[in-house]
């Protein structure tokens, strides 16, 4: 019966393999923008689905964020209900084994600013305590916001690669 399961796990290891986002540079086009959220949609189904199959896709389903908000939600919704910038132990847990399965991330999107705010980057610094919240985090795409409290948390040792996108800093006024 053990070795069943290996074999079950090797084969779904392969097919979520498939399903798993790819990094992409540049904002994707509209027919592409679907087919990806549709495979996310089914790895979100396949690691709700059982133990195992949930532990197979949740290290594909995480791997590979286009932006910040999955992670947010976990905090932003536990402490809305809190009624305080206080993040909830069980949320905090959440939030660790799924920022641990991050590789890749992007955090350049302007809709984004009014999902995080400045008490949960804050409440999220005085948590971790020094230590990334991406702890395995290889590659960072960034748009750089100067009083952004983010990058207190952020930036990983395992990062390979970071880009940033400083195009909009045109704009600040520099009087």
């Amino acid at each position: 019966m053990a070795s069943h399961a290996v074999v079950c796990e090797d084969l779904l290891y392969e097919i979520f393999l498939h399903f798993s986002p790819e990094w992409k540079p540049h904002p994707c086009d509209a027919y592409e923008l679907y087919q990806r959220r549709e495979r996310l949609c089914a790895l979100a189904a396949c690691a709700t689905a059982n133990r195992i199959m949930s532990e197979c896709a949740l290290p594909f389903l995480w791997r590979v964020l286009d932006n910040i908000t999955p992670v947010m939600k976990i905090l932003v919704h536990d402490m809305n209900h809190e009624g305080s910038d206080v993040i909830d132990e069980s949320a905090w847990c959440r939030l660790q084994g799924y920022a641990s399965l991050v590789r890749e991330l992007k955090y350049r999107d302007k809709v984004e600013d009014y999902r995080t705010s400045r008490p949960i980057w804050l409440a999220l610094a005085g948590k971790l305590n020094g230590e990334p919240l991406f702890p395995f985090l290889q590659r960072l795409e960034v748009a750089f916001r100067l009083p952004d409290p983010c990058y207190l948390v952020i930036f990983s040792p395992s990062m390979h690669t970071l880009d940033f996108d400083t195009g909009h800093l045109r704009s600040f006024d520099r009087k």
